[in-house]
């Protein structure tokens, strides 16, 4: 990553600090709240232990295949979807993903992954992790990690 990547990530990480040790309310422009979204993904990992090798992974040959956050859970790789959505919304981050185009894009993507990286890795899964959004101030952000998802071929 060249330095000015890592400076706008810096800047955006304390940012999403910011707002989240203030309990401010985040804005619901969508990138924004995707970004937020895999921050807390990423907070909440983090805790229960996991280690990030990559962030916003995207594919040598296809750059539209992107994998939120690539982990090592113990001896396992892990893949992260992140799904972030206001509270409010009619559609669970769970429910937006179960639809066969964006499963056999994930499938796509970490297949790829596995073909274009040199890591030796013998077991690996899929998570998704749910991140509600509060749509005010005070509110508690809710996440929610599912393990090992299947996307077999549909």
């Amino acid at each position: 990553m060249n330095g000015d990547k890592s400076i706008e990530r810096i800047m955006r990480d304390l940012y999403f600090l910011y707002l989240f040790a203030f309990n401010q309310k985040i804005p619901l422009k969508p990138s924004t709240r995707g970004d937020f979204g895999e921050w807390i993904a990423l907070k909440m990992l983090k805790k229960k232990g996991f280690k990030c090798i990559h962030r916003n992974w995207r594919s040598c040959s296809d750059r539209r295949m992107e994998i939120d956050l690539i982990c090592v859970d113990r001896q396992c790789l892990v893949f992260v979807e992140v799904r972030s959505r206001s509270v409010d919304t009619m559609v669970s981050g769970w429910q937006s993903l179960m639809t066969k185009k964006k499963l056999k894009s994930l499938r796509r993507a970490c297949m790829l992954y596995l073909f274009e990286s040199k890591k030796d890795f013998n077991n690996h899964r899929l998570d998704v992790v749910e991140v509600d959004i509060p749509t005010k101030m005070n509110k508690k952000i809710d996440s929610f990690h599912h393990e090992n998802i299947a996307i077999l071929k549909t």
